[in-house]
């Protein structure tokens, strides 16, 4: 009798497979032939940034010869459709697929900005440290960059500007970075009319945190508007500057 079970459970296990595999193959048929009547253009992160819009990368799909209504989905390159999206400079991320309707569907994940250099030149470095263009809608808060900016520091900047963001106090004071011709850095901050001399970039953890500490001791008892500037520089020292 238990091998009579066992059996059937065999053959059972192998008609189910069949029949799924010639499902697959049967809807994988079907939809080749299926027409795209439609095509959705999602942006998944559209609440964070505003760079492009659903109607912008139907337009560019269409400026790159992309007129997909009325085709056969069989005929549509999914993969060259991802890389063209790539290709956008406010693009990150790219996902082409179809539903079994034939509704074609875009996702797209726009650019991260990390900072914005601001200069004769400006623009965007995003934080995979590679710089993006300005657009349309710049509507965006991330620290402002300038001064003796370049090639040789950008490195030295996104690090910089990830140590600010990663921590929650100098994260939300700091507004402006400057860059000296001699390599030094001064911080224009939210709260006080003053700017941080800090210095070069090394060991620059040290000086915030004595400044932090500062801030921490002296904020009930100190007007802050009597002074421009707070030099850093200085070992175990907090110097301030009217």
């Amino acid at each position: 009798m238990r091998v009579f079970i066992s059996i059937m459970r065999f053959f059972i296990v192998i008609i189910l497979i069949g029949y799924i595999g010639y499902f697959s193959v049967y809807c994988s048929k079907k939809m080749h032939n299926t027409v795209c009547n439609e095509m959705h253009v999602e942006v998944k992160d559209s609440l964070l940034y505003k760079f492009v819009s659903a109607l912008d990368v139907d337009g560019y799909l269409n400026d790159k010869k992309f007129n997909l209504r009325g085709k056969s989905l069989r005929d549509i390159n999914m993969e060259k459709m991802e890389q063209c999206l790539l290709e956008h400079p406010a693009i990150r991320a790219a996902k082409c697929y179809y539903s079994p309707s034939g509704v074609l569907l875009v996702d797209v994940y726009q650019q991260e900005p990390l900072f914005r250099v601001m200069g004769l030149h400006s623009y965007f470095v995003n934080k995979e440290g590679c710089r993006m263009p300005l657009f349309a809608n710049n509507a965006v808060y991330v620290p402002i960059v300038s001064g003796a900016v370049n090639d040789s520091n950008l490195c030295q900047i996104r690090s910089f500007v990830e140590f600010l963001n990663n921590d929650e106090f100098w994260g939300a004071q700091v507004e402006q970075i400057h860059l000296l011709p001699n390599g030094e850095l001064e911080l224009t901050t939210r709260v006080g009319n003053h700017q941080l001399m800090l210095g070069t970039f090394d060991d620059y953890e040290k000086r915030l945190q004595k400044m932090k500490i500062f801030y921490e001791k002296a904020f009930d008892v100190l007007d802050w508007n009597v002074y421009k500037k707070f030099d850093l520089r200085y070992k175990n020292q907090v110097i301030g500057i009217k």
